[in-house]
């Protein structure tokens, strides 16, 4: 678990207070993942699971956005290893590994605000929890490529805070996968805003439009504040060379 802060032991005297409770021990025998998800960490790594230095981290936990250019993607994976995800503006995908089984052996449920994967079989459960956000379930799939053992699920963001503030996209950033799993860190890696909802990225191009066309006019008015402040210099200049000259002229005519 690596070390446990002073807030963690609280946590865990106040579990074991509560496990002695015959309700509460029931609770956790059904739902064994809400006792173990407070503490699980995460770690930053590729598609295939090799890990990924973390980033330097800024001072003031900016981290680089992108809309255009592609770059390295980071994927999210939980300690055990059971699963692994990441996030553009509008799609979550997560990676579930060694899943030797076939497609029709797998079940997926996919709702607005929950995510159970489980085997047809046994009823055993490989994946699930409460999405920290709501998702467009009609626009959701998954997928699972049965000689590698990975299934992937693909999860269309609501994004109901980022048209709330079209202008902030920071708003479509999930900080965690499930309500109760670990939260990632905002500087962990970049910002992948290519996929923004169309009219968010519509307005999007309208202010870089703008800010683009202020810039080229500030530029404008800088150079020919710098030229005519050149030709000020070049006129000063030259009165002052005429003047010296005038000057030399009545001196050397009164000797």
């Amino acid at each position: 678990m690596g070390l446990r802060s002073s807030r963690h032991l609280s946590h865990l005297q106040k579990l074991n207070s509560l496990i002695s409770m015959p309700s509460a021990l029931n609770f956790l025998r059904l739902h064994p993942q809400c006792a173990v998800f407070h503490f699980r960490t995460y770690s930053l790594v590729r598609f295939d699971g090799s890990p990924v230095e973390r980033v330097d981290k800024h001072p003031f936990c900016m981290a680089r956005v992108y809309y255009n250019e592609k770059e390295e993607t980071v994927w999210f994976q939980a300690s055990d290893g059971t699963h692994r995800w990441q996030q553009s503006a509008s799609e979550i995908r997560i990676l579930v590994p060694n899943l030797r089984a076939r497609a029709k052996e797998i079940d997926v449920i996919i709702c607005s605000e929950s995510l159970k994967i489980s085997s047809v079989a046994t009823g055993e459960v490989f994946l699930e929890g409460c999405l920290q956000h709501r998702i467009i379930v009609e626009e959701s799939v998954w997928d699972l490529d049965e000689d590698e053992g990975v299934l992937t699920v693909y999860l269309q963001k609501m994004n109901i805070e980022l048209f709330a503030k079209p202008h902030e996209h920071s708003e479509s950033e999930w900080t965690s996968l499930f309500r109760d799993s670990f939260k990632i860190m905002w500087d962990d890696c970049a910002k992948n805003y290519q996929d923004l909802p169309e009219p968010v990225m519509k307005l999007h191009r309208i202010r870089e439009a703008k800010e683009q066309e202020c810039r080229l006019s500030d530029n404008r008015e800088s150079k020919e504040r710098d030229a005519a402040r050149e030709l000020d210099d070049l006129r000063r200049r030259t009165r002052m060379a005429r003047l010296g000259a005038l000057r030399g002229f009545s001196v050397c005519d009164g000797m």
